[in-house]
């Protein structure tokens, strides 16, 4: 299969930190897969500095980085084996989570 889930992240900060840190170990970007419901910027950013840094970390992620919208048409039309790494984390992509998957390709 080549793919395994790296992480499942509340909001979009902790997702641009992940994925810059697994760029800095080597990983190309087209290997770091985001899979999400919908990337938004929580209502419950502390400061206005903060929730900019937001909005301009989901530009980021949304511009450069390969985004799978999840949905029940996407998960079924999903390999066996991508189902089977992705089943343990449908609530968290259900909630609005986001699910960082690094795969030897970046199909997904």
């Amino acid at each position: 299969m080549g793919a395994h889930v790296h992480g499942v992240y509340d909001n979009i900060s902790e997702t641009y930190k992940a994925v810059l840190q697994l760029i800095g170990t080597g990983w190309n970007k087209n290997q770091l897969i985001l899979i999400t419901s919908a990337l938004a910027v929580s209502d419950d950013e502390i400061d206005e500095i903060n929730r900019q840094q937001a909005i301009r970390q989901k530009s980021l992620l949304e511009t450069v980085f390969p985004l799978r919208t999840y949905s029940q048409d996407y998960f079924s039309g999903l390999s066996d084996d991508h189902k089977a790494m992705l089943l343990p984390y449908q609530a968290d992509l259900e909630a609005g989570r986001v699910v960082l998957v690094v795969s030897s390709s970046s199909v997904l």
